[in-house]
């Protein structure tokens, strides 16, 4: 259930990526097609699709049954980075001499 919540959304993000005149062009496409060269503001673009899965409409005991898996992902994935923000706070790094010019710190923004 919860990977076809995240293909919508995938699926709508490709939408406002890939604009008004690109996206029905993708989304005519299947896998492994190339689109020929379309011209848009920004200059030509050739699309090749790499997978194409649709999103399907959900009844709504699909959807009702999904609900708990999602908000328990969410909810893991929230616990988590407050954790790691918490604990991070409240550390202190030491860096080996022979590693301080290789040490690039990432921030911690969960799901990482």
């Amino acid at each position: 259930m919860e990977e076809n919540y995240f293909g919508a959304e995938f699926y709508y993000l490709a939408k406002a990526h890939l604009g008004e005149i690109l996206f029905p062009l993708a989304q005519a496409l299947e896998a492994a097609q190339v689109a020929d060269a379309v011209k848009d503001e920004d200059g030509y673009h050739i699309l090749q699709v790499v997978s194409n899965d649709k999103p399907h409409q959900q009844s709504y005991e699909e959807a009702r049954s999904g609900l708990p898996a999602a908000f328990s992902s969410a909810e893991k994935t929230r616990v988590m980075t407050n954790m790691m923000q918490f604990l991070r706070s409240r550390s202190t790094i030491l860096i080996a001499d022979d590693y301080k010019n290789d040490y690039k710190p990432e921030d911690f923004a969960g799901g990482n």
